[in-house]
């Protein structure tokens, strides 16, 4: 029992060391990846029409059972 602790902290102390070894590179840091502002606005609309879809989709199916639970009686004929 305790070799595993001691094998944990020295396991933690490691990826300690290679986090402080990270933060200092500017390489890596958080902000490094670029991507286009095409491509983000590309997958901006792609999510912008699935959830217009999916809230149009919902409202028509949820219509349509309620018309179906309540349908409209014509007395006019």
């Amino acid at each position: 029992m305790k070799a595993q602790l001691k094998a944990m902290k020295e396991i933690l102390h490691l990826k300690d060391q290679e986090t402080k070894k990270k933060q200092g590179s500017p390489t890596c840091s958080p902000f490094s990846m670029n991507i286009s502002t095409n491509t983000m606005s590309i997958v901006f609309m792609m999510v912008l029409f699935f959830i217009l879809f999916i809230t149009v989709y919902a409202f028509s199916a949820l219509y349509l059972a309620v018309q179906k639970r309540f349908p409209s009686k014509h007395t006019e004929l």
